[in-house]
């Protein structure tokens, strides 16, 4: 499990070829072998991956066919830069909120704008989605945890703090921009026991 609180990005210095998958080495400060050992869940781009090789300020991961093909992993490049975070531990703070590191689908950046405090970004999600973002509810975009601002039957909208901007991939997003989203897995059982009391 995860909480959507990104503590730095990382980079991916090299991409493998596999059958059916790819393996991608990432780079990160953030990376610690303290906090992980082989076999550790961790998060890139929002999407749960086990770590497979660890060094002082590297790691190692396959990536199945499916999830480069469900999710923006497939796009990825040498260099480009990726969100990370390990999994929470029993001691840790619990800020953001639930995130479990399986994207339900991959949306795409309409627009990006700044009214000279923080950005926005408003985001088309699929049609199914949406019932799930609420304004003012958590929405979890390429494994950040972010407060939904604004929404509408197809698409929704958030605001970015520089903070924010300056430790994720954030500062790439363009319009076009494909990003993972997971929805709030208390939406999700929400939404599954009404189903039963109809």
């Amino acid at each position: 499990m995860f909480t959507g609180i990104i503590a730095g990005a990382g980079k991916i210095v090299a991409i493998t070829n596999l059958p059916q998958a790819k393996q991608f080495k990432i780079f990160s400060k953030n990376i610690s072998k303290n906090e992980l050992s082989l076999g550790s869940s961790i998060s890139i781009n929002g999407v749960c991956l086990t770590a497979i090789e660890i060094r002082d300020d590297s790691l190692v991961v396959d990536v199945s066919q499916e999830t480069l093909n469900c999710t923006n992993l497939g796009a990825l490049q040498e260099n480009d830069i990726i969100n990370f975070e390990t999994a929470m531990g029993t001691t840790s703070k619990f800020d953001g909120h639930i995130v479990s590191g399986h994207v339900d689908a991959t949306g795409e950046i309409l627009t990006k704008e700044f009214d000279g405090t923080c950005w926005q970004f408003c985001i088309n999600a699929p049609t199914n989605l949406m019932p799930y973002i609420a304004k003012k509810g958590s929405v979890c975009i390429d494994g950040i945890s972010l407060t939904v601002n604004e929404v509408s039957d197809t698409d929704f909208a958030v605001n970015i703090i520089p903070h924010t901007m300056k430790i994720t991939n954030i500062k790439n997003w363009q319009p076009n921009t494909k990003v993972n989203l997971e929805i709030d897995v208390v939406a999700r059982y929400v939404a599954r026991l009404l189903q039963f009391k109809k």
